[in-house]
């Protein structure tokens, strides 16, 4: 959540668009991708011991394949071209700062509920697809205690692991 709400500031800070976190780890400004990021996390003993993140983000790119439908960049949202060390610096400082303020708080409340101000389709009625092909109309409720998607449908909420649920257009 911490890097989400970071990468998300960043490119916030460029455009005057609406920029939400698509769970987990997709930011998006209004419906299109901007960026995509990859965690992969080491447990110690169920203990949190290293993570390793790769963010991707679209910067200069004005042209995307046919496979990226509703890929965006931010020279394509602002109508500029960027300097790539200054979004980094940026990056980095922001990163930096979510980091830090994790690491020296005991209540993750307070990064729970930023992380679900910014988050694509909360609490918003919206199609979604499950692994098995079934399709709904849920709303996102919130994230469990181990990171998963709550969306209710019907009046009974559900989780959803990664790979488990699609969003729908």
């Amino acid at each position: 959540m911490a890097i989400a709400i970071a990468v998300r500031d960043v490119i916030a800070k460029y455009t005057k668009k609406r920029v939400k976190i698509k769970w987990p780890n997709d930011i998006y400004v209004e419906t299109r991708k901007i960026t995509g990021m990859l965690i992969q996390n080491t447990l110690a003993a169920n203990t949190l011991h290293a993570s390793i993140i790769g963010i991707g983000i679209n910067v200069n790119q004005t042209t995307f394949s046919k496979n990226a439908p509703n890929a965006t960049s931010l020279a394509l949202e602002t109508g500029h071209t960027f300097s790539l060390y200054d979004l980094v610096e940026d990056l980095c400082q922001q990163v930096e700062q979510r980091y830090l303020s994790l690491k020296n708080s005991n209540n993750n409340d307070t990064l729970r509920e930023l992380y679900l101000s910014h988050l694509y389709r909360f609490h918003e009625s919206s199609n979604y697809q499950k692994a098995d092909g079934t399709r709904f109309t849920g709303t996102i409720t919130g994230i469990s205690e181990s990171g998963k998607l709550i969306i209710e449908n019907s009046g009974a909420s559900e989780t959803f692991d990664i790979k488990a649920i699609r969003f729908l257009n």
